[in-house]
């Protein structure tokens, strides 16, 4: 009686310690960093606070931020898509617009999106839809690039 309850004792005992190491495990793989989650969560929550409806996230408008993201950072400044309408022939829209920043976090650029009252217009605007959004880390910072079509 006494050995199985001492197996019974450690087999429990090694149950709960993989539970535990599991337990640890599994919230950090849930919690990798998603730069595109992070901003599009941020910016829903600023639009539905203020009675736009939340942005659908674009493939397409995501790659070709992407792409913007990357040519900012690899010229060491931040500009702007030149003639942006023309290079969106493959999706629909009545109305686009552009955010870009250069930051250390992605919270430090949407607060600055938001303080700003063109880019903090973008971000609120009625009329967007749906939203790309390009993020590219280079010499630690993050170029970001939110394309939005509506």
């Amino acid at each position: 009686m006494r050995r199985g309850l001492v197996k019974t004792a450690k087999v429990l005992g090694l149950t709960l310690a993989v539970s535990v190491v599991l337990g640890a495990v599994a919230p950090s793989a849930h919690a990798a960093w998603t730069p595109r989650r992070e901003m599009l969560g941020w910016m829903n929550t600023a639009r539905s606070n203020h009675g736009s409806v939340v942005l659908d996230r674009g493939w397409r408008l995501r790659e070709m931020a992407d792409e913007h993201s990357k040519q900012m950072a690899n010229a060491g400044q931040i500009f702007h898509t030149v003639s942006l309408g023309s290079k969106l022939t493959f999706v629909s829209w009545n109305v686009a617009g552009e955010n870009v920043g250069a930051g250390g976090s992605m919270r430090a650029l949407f607060d600055a999106f938001m303080k700003s009252e063109v880019h903090r217009e973008n971000i609120l605007g009625r009329g967007y839809r749906r939203v790309g959004i390009g993020v590219y880390a280079h010499d630690g910072f993050l170029w970001v690039t939110l394309i939005f079509v509506g």
